[in-house]
């Protein structure tokens, strides 16, 4: 069996890993045995995978294209990728700190069955324990505000005798996130002033009454 010049062993294509050189079809094209980020392993054509033609198995490609099927393939790689590669740049957050992806989750069809039909658009996944692993009994939908609560590195800040993540007072007051942390970290105002200036009035008013006896709002709950 003759080994094509260009070698493909070792190479990535999309969600393809490439394992080593399978057979020659009755034409002579190379195929070359590869394993889908997914787990499932075929013989793949060596143009299809250079020409990008083919760049992950037959079912990861039916579930991909379906409902909201191409974001959640993105948020599964993406979650794989920080816990399982080194390279990532956010490695040392999750998979260098021992966070892992649960077995039936190394399968992108199985991550879609279990998130899919709770998936709405703006949402991204959280960690119900955040030193916890990846799995259907950990994780959840959450926006990014709720999610800046679980997080580890997440900035406080309190006001009216509230405490909340600075993300939080940025979605109510109607301000920056990054503007409230500049505030605070570079140019050290006070709390109170950073984050009043130049948020909603009704707001800020509904909240400087939230310290009274009977007092009830939406906000202030």
């Amino acid at each position: 069996m003759t080994i094509p010049r260009d070698d493909l062993t070792g190479r990535t294509f999309g969600s393809w890993a490439v394992l080593e050189f399978s057979h020659r079809a009755a034409n002579r094209a190379a195929l070359w045995s590869c394993r889908c980020a997914c787990g499932a392993e075929k013989a793949v054509r060596g143009t299809d995978l250079t020409r990008g033609r083919s760049t992950r198995c037959p079912d990861c490609v039916k579930v991909a294209t379906g409902a909201h099927g191409r974001k959640l393939y993105k948020v599964w790689h993406n979650i794989r990728q920080r816990c399982e590669n080194p390279e990532h740049r956010d490695w040392s957050r999750y998979g260098g700190r021992g966070i892992r992806v649960c077995e039936r989750w190394q399968q992108f069809v199985n991550f879609h069955a279990d998130m899919a039909p709770a998936y709405r658009a703006g949402l991204t996944v959280e960690r119900t324990d955040n030193d916890g692993p990846y799995s259907p009994d950990n994780c959840r939908w959450a926006t990014r505000t709720e999610q800046s609560r679980n997080r580890r590195n997440s900035q406080f800040a309190t006001l009216y005798g509230r405490t909340a993540p600075v993300a939080e007072w940025a979605e109510l007051l109607g301000l920056e996130a990054g503007v409230i942390r500049d505030r605070l970290n570079k140019l050290g105002w006070p709390v109170e002033r950073a984050l009043t200036t130049g948020a909603n009035p009704n707001v800020l008013a509904c909240l400087a009454k939230s310290t009274d006896a009977g007092h009830r709002c939406p906000v202030c709950a």
